[in-house]
This record gives structure tokens, C-alpha cells and sequence, in this order.
């Protein structure tokens, strides 16, 4: 159900059949006043909640991407809690770097701008997942590094890079994959 001032979209974007019903009786894609606390760009929650289908069909129908929307799809593919269920969200992944070619090195948050709970680039937000998870977030990590993330690059607050975070949150699985990386050199 859609908690309140919630649109009631955003509580089924994980569902196809009722996006496309939803679509079908006139649903926007977009709400320019909402509150982005409370109503994020809806792609940003099909990135954590939803499908390359889905996420393809709200584009369709004029849905612009968020600014998190790759960060919100590592997100979800890193704290999947097994290989199974991270498949789709890898698609996902998958989808925003290579056919839509969504920035991998996007911040979170417009130059110059300081927010709580945002981590930086989409890399960064594979690292502060629970235990448990299917390899926390390391099999993420090592896509977007190959696709050409920089995992240099600091925080809004400018305190923290992934290897940072990675070691601030004692994610070994990620620091193992960001101790083989070979950082490019700076031109």
C-alpha cells in the first residue's frame, strides 16, 4: 500500500502488470512538486524495487532518470542476499551503464552540495551492505571498476573514497576485489 503522500505507482513499481495498468488509466511518470524526501524520480525506485522492463517502460511513457538511479540499482544488485535474487538487479545495472549509458563516476549530489545518507558515486553504494549478503557487493564493485569507475573519488563531503568506505565499513570482499584493481593513471 502507499504510505501517505506516497504515489501509489511508486508502491507497485515492482510489479509490470500493474505499472502497465497504472499507465493505462493515465498514471504520470514524473511529479516536478513532489517532495524528493518522500517521492524520489520514480526510476530511482525501480532501480531498488523493479525491472529492466519496468524500468524501460516508464522511460517509455517520458520518465526521466534520477540522479541515483544507477546509485540506487548498485545498491539493490549489492545487497541482494543471494545470486539468484541479484540477477535481475545486475540487469539492471547492466542496462544503465551499457545501453543507456548512464555516468559511472556520477555523484549523488550536484557539485558543491552536502546531504546525509548519500555516498557518492554509484561504486560507493555497493560497499555499506549488511553481512549476509551474497559477496557483499564485491561482484558489483568489480563490474563498474572493469566499465571504467574511478573508485578514487570522494564523498560529497569529501571524506571518503570506496577504498575508504570499503575499510571504514570492514568490507573485506570489496577490499579484496579494490586490492587487485590497478587504478589508471592519471593523464
Amino acid at each position: 500500500a502507499a504510505q501517505d503522500g506516497q504515489y501509489l505507482i511508486y508502491a507497485i513499481c515492482n510489479s509490470e502488470p500493474l505499472v502497465r495498468w497504472c499507465l493505462s488509466h493515465g498514471a504520470r511518470v514524473s511529479y516536478p512538486d513532489a517532495d524528493p524526501n518522500l517521492n524520489p524520480p520514480l526510476t530511482e525506485v525501480i532501480a531498488t524495487r523493479g525491472t529492466v522492463a519496468i524500468l524501460k517502460l516508464v522511460l517509455e511513457h517520458g520518465a526521466e532518470l534520477g540522479r541515483r538511479t544507477l546509485h540506487r540499482a548498485v545498491e539493490g544488485a549489492a545487497s541482494s542476499s543471494s545470486l539468484e535474487r541479484r540477477g535481475p538487479k545486475m540487469e539492471l545495472v547492466r542496462f544503465l551503464v551499457e545501453e543507456l549509458k548512464v555516468d559511472i563516476n556520477l555523484m549523488d549530489v550536484p557539485d558543491g552540495e552536502q546531504r546525509p545518507n548519500h555516498w557518492g558515486t554509484p561504486m560507493a553504494y555497493a560497499v555499506p551492505v549488511r553481512q549476509g549478503t551474497a559477496d557483499q557487493g564485491a561482484t558489483v564493485v568489480e563490474y563498474l571498476l572493469k566499465n571504467g569507475a574511478d573508485p578514487r573519488i570522494k564523498d560529497c563531503w569529501g571524506m571518503f573514497d570506496v577504498y575508504g568506505l570499503a575499510e571504514r565499513m570492514k568490507n573485506e570482499k570489496v577490499m579484496e576485489v579494490l586490492r587487485h584493481f590497478e587504478a589508471p593513471k592519471a593523464t
